[in-house]
């Protein structure tokens, strides 16, 4: 797993004397491992979120250190940590440098030479582990909450250990529905998205469920996760240009208790057909009006049925004459009965319109102009996004 870099900096500066010198607003990197390294060709090696500890045992010239913070940034290091007083003076890394590193948010750090790297390696790397360790534990228990709820009693004494048990929370799922994102990439994006929600001061726990980022966000505003979410997807695009994610917020519950049926809010809401959402990417469970009284039905069948029973006919009637009628009753129903406004989305003649629900009416034998009638069909449609969502 991952520390964060302004943890180690602020619990170890004085210890070993380390002074950052650039780099302040990568400060909320994280870090994944501690290399000491002296050689600019084995960076090929690295993987991405290291934090580089070197003394300059190779360095020929005064552009050696250059070169090799540039190589470092390029391999995307999490920052570097240079052991100053042999190979290398402080004076060397001059406001070129210092500019290179500001500019890239590298966290930049000089440590004297009286320090031993192994003192500090080692350090870093028991700290690294009981991090994992930690995170480890804690990501555990909330998969229990969220999986195996029935075990949150008998699990109660660790949620209160970890202040977990009566922390105010939303769930916030991103899904990959259509590919399978590798673990480079689950790492590549956990690591991202830890750096965001660092730089943004949030409480946070999370953690990949097969194509699922999971997300457990505390004490947090709604107007923020509009901004969290928006912030994510750059991020997430970025990475996976032809693997578009959608999201899914959760309501927001008072205590761990409510952790699985949060995730359920979420999950479902993050699978919504976009159309349904007018193309928006984030799904809010507040938000989704008659939608939320089906998500307390289990008896799928029985939506099913009575779906069916309202709308059918419609379907065979349009399978069979190959007309489209069942869409253009939805958008004129969800637009007030007006022929203008169905006849301008449906790109079609007017005159079109009127047939066509003239043929519905016939089909239906109802009246659309009835409240009740008009009611027990929207909810119809209702029905029939929400069993999209659910299979």
């Amino acid at each position: 797993m991952s520390i964060q870099l302004k943890k180690l900096f602020a619990e170890t500066a004085e210890v070993y004397q380390l002074k950052l010198l650039a780099g302040t607003a990568g400060l909320d990197n994280e870090i994944i491992w501690v290399q000491y390294t002296e050689d600019i060709a084995t960076s090929n090696f690295l993987r991405g979120n290291e934090l580089i500890i070197t003394t300059g045992l190779c360095s020929n010239d005064k552009t050696w250190i250059g070169n090799f913070i540039e190589e470092l940034i390029a391999r995307k290091s999490a920052g570097l940590i240079v052991n100053t007083g042999k190979y290398i003076q402080p004076q060397e890394l001059d406001e070129k440098i210092i500019n290179l590193c500001n500019i890239h948010k590298f966290p930049l750090f000089i440590m004297p030479w009286h320090i031993h790297l192994a003192d500090i390696m080692q350090d870093y790397l028991n700290r690294l582990f009981l991090a994992t360790q930690e995170d480890n534990n804690i990501t555990e228990l909330i998969r229990t909450a969220v999986f195996e709820p029935e075990k949150i009693k008998r699990c109660e004494k660790e949620f209160e250990l970890h202040d977990l048990l009566k922390k105010s929370f939303y769930m916030v799922v991103f899904n990959w529905q259509n590919t399978t994102v590798n673990k480079k990439w689950e790492t590549f994006l956990l690591l991202q998205s830890r750096t965001l929600f660092n730089q943004m001061k949030l409480d946070y726990i999370i953690f990949w469920q097969k194509n699922m980022l999971i997300m457990m966000i505390f004490s947090v505003q709604k107007e923020l996760l509009e901004e969290i979410t928006t912030k994510a997807f750059s991020i997430y695009d970025k990475a996976l240009p032809h693997n578009k994610t959608r999201c899914g917020v959760s309501s927001y519950y008072g205590n761990i208790f409510r952790a699985s049926d949060a995730f359920h809010e979420a999950m479902m809401v993050a699978a919504i057909p976009p159309a349904v959402l007018h193309e928006k990417r984030t799904a809010f469970f507040d938000e989704l009006g008659a939608y939320r009284l089906l998500f307390a039905a289990n008896d799928k069948e029985l939506l099913k049925k009575i779906h069916d029973s309202l709308l059918a006919a419609l379907l065979e009637h349009d399978k069979k004459h190959h007309s489209q009628l069942y869409d253009t009753l939805r958008i004129y129903l969800f637009h007030n009965n007006s022929l203008k406004i169905t006849a301008d989305i449906a790109f079609t003649h007017r005159n079109t319109i009127n047939y066509r629900m003239t043929k519905v009416r016939s089909i239906l034998a109802c009246d659309l102009d009835d409240a009740v009638t008009r009611f027990n069909l929207m909810m119809a449609f209702y029905i029939a996004d929400y069993l999209k969502m659910a299979v």
